[in-house]
């Protein structure tokens, strides 16, 4: 993992962080609109941003390329987990032979549900959980500073604890859950075997704390965007409640009066808090990963990603017992020496050693030395290829890319496509649609109509004989006789669409622009006629010019208009981008079409329309409570040492 630049699973999600790394890396600090997934869609919602910005932080300081800051990156993290299980172990256990065991057993095992799920090095290399296995070590380390400060509350516990959960929420959302789950068990353990008050305190100040921490990636918008991962678009609060967060978040909340019951039979029994906490992880996260392996239950969000957590928790187990293995043994003889309690915690760590290390020489290394090479050369990979070719051959019109080589795309290139790399961040409501008529509709007409709705000059179609796991075509030859096939490479087709405008942007009716009626559905071709008709009429002797300087601004320059002239901007409508004209007076924006924009100017002659996209009051407000939390922690020490003066002056007062 410490090699090469690029994995050689294309399958990988990995190339989601990558496209936003590279984003960050070339346009830092204009990152508030991200041209180039969904039509367009505000960057601080398209994922948690800690890995991509330490990816590009990375790629500026040592001068490596994106792919191979990304493996560098990911495989510390790799290999610090262990190193952060040994330290949770050994913080709420006390016992050495438990940390070691349980951070050798999660090491060298490739999972304890070998053939149901991915190996940690699958996890990583072929599958792209890069995020969720960065996160790992601090959710460990969260999680025990957490247990910590339960048992003596420090202004500094609060705040180490508050740092590494907002570490966690930075890095993953999967991660985050999981930590939630840890913390939440954790108290419910602690209420009963420690003081119930003390830790409901450090559980809610250490909560408010963190999300105080990261509120500036936490909004409204971004926090929608989230809970409707996955619900193909639009972001939506109806979608909230029907995404598998929801009840997830309503059934822990009725399961832990339950646990807390169990945890009252068990201390009667005698068993101690550390095993119990260590089985309770167990179970909860084994009947996450279970219920959807053999029934088929959601009970959390892609509960198959929770596979390393209940890794974690077996291994954390593993350790428990092999110590309370030797403690049983060593009480045995009540007698005996240090030396023999030092031969059987020898004998016991030996033991598991043997069998973890033939495990793993048997298991591990066969999967490790196939999948976590890197490519030894990218210039024959088709999403690279096609990639090329289409940067080459493409300005402001949009691309539709499928499979592999959408997911690619904006990794090697700055091309615009419908897709992307995170399907629930669309602010568009009509991707989905575009997409499913390319992909799966059979009327090539229709297909056709909506690629040239959204600009779309060229289409990438996957045949049967592509080499990739995503055929996404249902009737991959509909275009065939219809458009000209422009490249075609390894089973992967690109087909040129006749768009009658390829600009970005362009003058239109004003007039027409107002009376056009709205899309009502994915088949409606008189509204995506009406539409098209709209863009190709020529708007007599009117010309229009634009520059990007940033992804977040547009320069549009407008010569010989007519009071009735309107400016279409293909991108998708936000109601945080402002129009004004020669940067003084403002210009109403509306949605058209397909939820692009609309400008009004009502000016004649020439002038020049800017277009600036601002930061969403929500953000602001995020950034706000963070700076806001930065400055009472901060102050927190001088205030409570006032406090305690004065309390002192009264005192001695009286």
């Amino acid at each position: 993992m410490f090699t090469g630049d690029f994995t050689q699973n294309w399958g990988s999600i990995e190339s989601a962080f990558l496209s936003d790394a590279v984003f960050v890396a070339n346009n830092y600090p204009h990152l508030g609109w991200y041209p180039y997934w969904y039509g367009g869609l505000p960057f601080h919602i398209s994922y948690v941003p800690l890995l991509p910005y330490m990816v590009a932080g990375l790629h500026f300081l040592m001068g490596w390329n994106i792919g191979h800051s990304y493996r560098v990156i990911t495989g510390v993290a790799y290999a610090a987990t262990p190193a952060a299980l040994y330290a949770l172990t050994r913080s709420i256990s006390k016992s050495r032979v438990a940390a070691l065991i349980a951070a050798l057993s999660y090491s060298l095992v490739p999972t304890f549900l070998q053939g149901l799920v991915p190996s940690h090095i699958e996890t990583l290399a072929v599958y792209g959980e890069g995020p969720h296995l960065l996160a790992l070590p601090f959710v460990l380390l969260a999680t025990a500073q957490l247990l910590r400060c339960m048992k003596r509350s420090t202004m500094l516990g609060y705040l180490s604890t508050a740092i590494l959960v907002a570490v966690v929420a930075l890095t993953n959302l999967i991660a985050l859950y999981a930590f939630a789950l840890f913390a939440l068990l954790a108290l419910a353990a602690e209420i009963v075997y420690g003081q119930p008050g003390q830790a409901f305190r450090v559980f809610f100040l250490s909560a408010l704390l963190s999300y105080g921490l990261v509120a500036f990636q936490y909004d409204l918008q971004f926090i929608r965007a989230s809970a409707s991962a996955g619900a193909g678009g639009g972001g939506s609060f109806v979608e909230i409640w029907s995404s598998p967060w929801l009840p997830a978040i309503f059934a822990l909340m009725i399961s832990v009066p339950g646990f807390m019951l169990m945890i009252r039979s068990f201390v009667k029994a005698g068993l101690k808090n550390t095993t119990f906490l260590a089985l309770v992880w167990v179970a909860v996260f084994g009947t996450i990963v279970l219920a959807r392996l053999l029934f088929d239950l959601v009970l959390a969000p892609q509960p198959i990603r929770y596979a390393p957590e209940l890794d974690l928790s077996v291994a954390l187990l593993v350790g428990v017992v092999a110590a309370g293995v030797v403690e049983l043994v060593t009480k045995l003889r009540p007698n005996s020496s240090n030396s023999f309690s030092y031969i059987a915690k020898t004998g016991m760590t030996a033991l598991v050693v043997a069998v973890l290390i033939f495990n793993s020489t048997t298991a591990l290394l066969p999967i490790s030395t196939q999948v976590a090479i890197h490519a030894t050369s990218i210039a024959d990979v088709p999403e690279y290829r096609i990639a090329e070719w289409l940067s080459a051959h493409v300005a402001d019109e949009r691309v539709y890319a499928t499979g592999t080589p959408a997911f690619w795309l904006n990794v090697f290139s700055n091309v615009q496509q419908i897709r992307g790399g995170a399907e629930g961040v669309a602010t568009n409501s009509w991707w989905a649609s575009a997409a499913y008529q390319i992909n799966e509709g059979s009327n090539p007409r229709l297909s056709i109509m909506w690629a040239e709705v959204w600009n779309v000059k060229y289409i990438v179609v996957t045949f049967p004989n592509a080499s990739t796991a995503y055929h996404d075509y249902v009737y991959p030859e509909k275009f065939n006789g219809i458009l000209p096939l422009r490249y075609y490479y390894r089973g992967f087709g690109v087909y040129e669409v006749p768009l009658p405008e390829l600009a970005l942007v362009q003058a239109v009716s004003a007039q027409s622009a107002r009376s056009l009626r709205p899309i009502s559905n994915a088949s409606d071709v008189n509204a995506l006629s009406d539409y098209m008709a709209l863009v190709a009429a020529i708007v007599p002797a009117t010309r229009v010019s634009y520059t990007r300087p940033t992804p977040d601004e547009l320069s549009i320059s407008v010569s010989n208009a007519l009071t009735d002239t309107a400016i279409l901007v293909k991108m998708t409508y936000d109601p945080s981008w402002q129009a004004r004209l020669e940067n003084r007076d403002p210009v109403p924006l509306s949605q058209i079409g397909p939820d692009f924009i609309a400008a009004y100017p009502k000016k004649s002659g020439n002038y020049r329309l800017d277009l600036r996209f601002n930061r969403p009051t929500g953000e602001l407000l995020g950034f706000f409570i963070t700076v806001t939390t930065l400055f009472l922690v901060v102050l927190m020490k001088p205030i409570i040492r006032l406090f305690r003066f004065r309390e002192r002056k009264v005192t001695n007062i009286h």
